[in-house]
C-alpha cells in the first residue's frame, strides 16, 4: 500500500454523520495462521486429499475402462470443482491473506472498529459498531511493543428473550469478528477503544455472561 495512503479519502461516503477517525494503523508483521485454522487446516487436508484421490481414480478409469468416452469424462469433470475448492482451502486463501496484509488498514472511529482493504480503485470495508461489541481481547507480544486486539460483535443480534439468545448463540448468528493484528502500542489503542465503548455503552453492551444475567433479572421482574 502507498505510504501516502489517505484513510479519510478511503472512508469518504462511508463515515456516518458526526463520525470521527480516532486512530488508524497497519499490521507490523504478517500472521499466517489464525484461530480459524485450528479447524480449517484438518478439514482442508481431508477435502483436498479426497478430491485428488477422486480425480485420480476418475482419470484412471478414462484410460483403463471401456465404454463411451463422453460418459467416462463426466466423473473427472464432476470432481474438478472440488479439486479447485480444495486448492483454495489449502493454498489460495493464504495467498489472498498475504495480499490483504499489504493492502489492509485498521481504523478506529468514534463509532466503529473497521478494516479497510484498498486495491487500486476498489475498497472493501468490514466494520463493527462500538455499542455492539463484547469485551475486546488483547494479547501483547514478547517485545511488549506490538500486540493483537480481537473484537467480537453482535451488531446484527438483538434477541428479546433468553431462549432466543441461546438459540442465536448456538447458531452463531451474531458472531462477527475483526482483528487488529500485530499493531504498535496495542495498550494505547485498547484504552481508546475502552473509553469509546464506555461512552457508547447501551443496555446490552458487555460480555455474554453479563448479558444473560441481565436478561434473567429482567424476566424475573
Amino acid at each position: 500500500m502507498d505510504e501516502n495512503f489517505d484513510v479519510y479519502s478511503a472512508l469518504e461516503g462511508i463515515k456516518e454523520p458526526g463520525e470521527r477517525v480516532i486512530w488508524y494503523g497497519k499490521s507490523k508483521a504478517f500472521k499466517l495462521f489464525g484461530p480459524e485454522d485450528f479447524m480449517l487446516i484438518p478439514f482442508s487436508i481431508f477435502w483436498f486429499g479426497f478430491s485428488l484421490f477422486w480425480e485420480f481414480m476418475a482419470l484412471k478409469n478414462v484410460v483403463t475402462q471401456e465404454g463411451p468416452l463422453a460418459l467416462k469424462i463426466i466423473f473427472p469433470l464432476f470432481g474438478l470443482p472440488f479439486v479447485l475448492i480444495g486448492f483454495f482451502l489449502m493454498f489460495g486463501r493464504y495467498i489472498i491473506k498475504l495480499k490483504n496484509f499489504y493492502n489492509m488498514v485498521y481504523v478506529l472511529t468514534s463509532k466503529r472498529v473497521m478494516t479497510v482493504t484498498v486495491k487500486g480503485e476498489k475498497k472493501t470495508i468490514a466494520a463493527l459498531d462500538l455499542d455492539g461489541l463484547f469485551v475486546p481481547k488483547m494479547t501483547v507480544g514478547k517485545d511488549g511493543m506490538t500486540g493483537t486486539i480481537t473484537f467480537m460483535g453482535r451488531s446484527s443480534f438483538n434477541p428479546q428473550t433468553r431462549a432466543e439468545m441461546i438459540e442465536n448463540f448456538k447458531n452463531l448468528k451474531f458472531a462477527q469478528h475483526i482483528e487488529f493484528s500485530n499493531i504498535e502500542n496495542p495498550q494505547n489503542v485498547y484504552s481508546q477503544v475502552e473509553a469509546l465503548m464506555q461512552k457508547a455503552k447501551g443496555p446490552e453492551t458487555g460480555d455474554l455472561r453479563t448479558l444473560l444475567n441481565k436478561r434473567d433479572k429482567d424476566e424475573e421482574e
